[in-house]
C-alpha cells in the first residue's frame, strides 16, 4: 500500500513540474519526484531468489542439508514424492484405469506404502470421478520407482482425461 501511494505522489510530482502549482516553482517539484523516486526503491522488496543464500546456509556441510532436508520430510513423507511420468488407459470394456507412472523421491530416506489418488474429468473438463489404491513398493532414496500395469479400478466410461497425486507415504 505504501509503494502504491509513493507512486502515485511520485507522478503528482511529475505533473508539477510540467505545470506548476500552488505558488511552487518546476525545480521544487523535480527534487521531490526525486525524494519520492529514492523512497520508492528503498521500500520496494527484494526478489526471492533460490541462487541467493544467508551466511548460514553457504557455511552449511553437505551432511547438514541433508539432515536439514530429512528433518523437512519426516513429518509428512508425502511431500518428498512426485508423480513425474503418467499413462494410463482404459481397460476391463473401458470400465477399469490401468496406471503406469514414475515416482520420484525428493528425501534422503526411502519412503514406502504410498497412497496415489487419480481424478478424473470429462470431455468438458469437469472433475466426475476418482481412484485412490495403496501402492505397498518402496521408493529409494533420493530415487525413482516405475509403477507398470496398476489396477485402479472401476471408472466412468465418459472420462477422457486424469491427473494424478500422492495423498499419503510412510517412511521407510
Amino acid at each position: 500500500m505504501l509503494l502504491v501511494l509513493l507512486t502515485l505522489a511520485f507522478f503528482v510530482a511529475i505533473w508539477g513540474i510540467i505545470k506548476p502549482f500552488k505558488g511552487l516553482r518546476r525545480k521544487h517539484f523535480a527534487m521531490i519526484a526525486a525524494g519520492i523516486f529514492v523512497l520508492c526503491l528503498v521500500v520496494t522488496p527484494k526478489p526471492e531468489n533460490e541462487n541467493t543464500k544467508t551466511a548460514s546456509q553457504a557455511a552449511m556441510s553437505p551432511a547438514q542439508r541433508a539432515k536439514e532436508e530429512a528433518e523437512r520430510y519426516r513429518d509428512d513423507p508425502k511431500t518428498a514424492l512426485e508423480v513425474t511420468d503418467l499413462d494410463w488407459s482404459k481397460g476391463g470394456f473401458g470400465a477399469i484405469m490401468m496406471v503406469d507412472a514414475t515416482i520420484k523421491n525428493h528425501a534422503a530416506f526411502p519412503i514406502k506404502d504410498f497412497q496415489l489418488r487419480c481424478v478424473h474429468q470429462g470431455a468438458s473438463g469437469t472433475d466426475m470421478d476418482e481412484n485412490t489404491r495403496t501402492v505397498y513398493d518402496i521408493v529409494p532414496a533420493n530415487g525413482t520407482r516405475r509403477i507398470r500395469d496398476m489396477n485402479m479400478g472401476f471408472m466412468n466410461s465418459q472420462v477422457t482425461s486424469s491427473r494424478c497425486e500422492i495423498t499419503g507415504a510412510v517412511k521407510a
